[in-house]
């Protein structure tokens, strides 16, 4: 199956795609146009605060230099102390331990003697008592 064309028939179909793809271009070339106008609306609208904010520029660079070399120098004192704040830790944390440990020895010492002396006093009261006994048995026994 063969299909002809004459070169009229093929010369309209390029006519009518030109045709198509020329619409189809100026309907492109309006919605940029559109585009443009708005974004020139909003460049208008806003030109002013466009304008001062490309005049604060340099001075927020130069406050950002300003702010890095600042901590820059802040780092580098901070990092020459951390070696000695570290020792003065260190030193505290073991004078803190020793501390502790000579309040828990003291501790243990006091609760020591404490029940040493309880239990002498609970002996001595029971030897009261075993005496007070003693002495109303002989009481008793007399009436």
């Amino acid at each position: 199956m063969y299909i002809t064309f004459q070169m009229e028939h093929l010369l309209f179909l390029l006519i009518l795609v030109g045709i198509i793809l020329g619409i189809y271009l100026i309907m492109v070339v309006k919605k940029i146009n559109d585009i443009l106008k708005r974004t020139n609306q909003i460049i208008e609208d806003n030109e002013k605060a466009i304008n001062e904010t490309i005049d604060t520029v340099p001075d927020i660079v130069d406050n950002a230099k300003n702010i890095t070399t600042s901590v820059r120098k802040n780092m580098d004192k901070v990092s020459e102390n951390v070696p000695a704040i570290v020792d003065n830790v260190k030193s505290s944390v073991e004078k803190v331990n020793y501390t502790v440990e000579a309040v828990e020895d003291g501790v243990t010492d006091t609760v020591t003697k404490i029940q040493d002396t309880s239990d002498d006093i609970i002996t001595y009261i029971k030897i009261v008592v075993e005496v007070i006994k003693g002495i109303t048995k002989i009481f008793s026994k007399n009436k």
